[in-house]
């Protein structure tokens, strides 16, 4: 099945006068683009449309952090179903939350 046709408005069909920079110019936009990983042209619309543009996702995920998640976020969901079915808060939630918090705190320290 082909993807669908964009609407003409959406089609990106007009160019921009050819632009020149030297060969250091040229490789460190390049250089910025990769750090996004994003296309160079990608990069340098959102840069001269918007000023700033929005990194990619995170190359390289920690396989361990990831089930350490996994692990909190299925705590986290049987307290809170055990919470809607009873009406009595679970102190597995406030551990699980707890947990979540000091996650997230190491996941931000790693990221940094």
């Amino acid at each position: 099945m082909a993807r669908p046709r964009k609407a003409k408005q959406d089609k990106r069909t007009e160019r921009l006068p050819s632009l020149r920079m030297t060969p250091k110019e040229l490789e460190d936009v390049k250089a910025a683009a990769a750090n996004v990983n994003q296309p160079v042209s990608q990069y340098a619309r959102g840069m001269i449309l918007n000023g700033q543009i929005v990194a990619g996702g995170v190359e390289e995920v920690d396989p361990a952090l990831v089930l350490e998640l996994k692990r909190i976020g299925t705590n986290l969901n049987q307290a809170v179903k055990k919470l809607h079915q009873t009406g009595v808060p679970n102190p597995m939630l406030e551990d699980s939350a707890k947990q979540l918090n000091a996650f997230m705190d190491q996941l931000i320290e790693k990221l940094l």
